[in-house]
């Protein structure tokens, strides 16, 4: 992971000596291909699994009440800020 963290902070700083120039500008288009490109990878990588094959019901289960919870744990959030932010007044 400390990895992961140190070539984002070199790609960072490189970003920031070089932005007067015009192409990083148009490396846009290329990240997004190249996220599509690992998106379909992972997916491959994913579909491939024979555990995931053999529990697909409980994996897609386990992904639908995340979700759900995940939503109504951000619902829940606005309403409660709402609310305080409305008593400010």
């Amino acid at each position: 992971m400390i990895e992961i963290i140190g070539i984002l902070a070199a790609g960072i700083l490189v970003g920031r000596i070089w932005r007067s120039n015009a192409w990083p500008s148009k490396i846009a288009g290329l990240v997004t291909v190249t996220v599509c490109i690992l998106v379909f990878v992972l997916g491959f990588t994913v579909g491939a699994a024979p555990a995931v094959n053999n529990d697909l019901a409980g994996v897609m289960a386990d992904a639908v009440t995340l979700t759900a919870l995940g939503l109504a744990g951000s619902f829940t959030a606005v309403f409660i800020l709402k609310k305080s932010l409305r008593k400010g007044r």
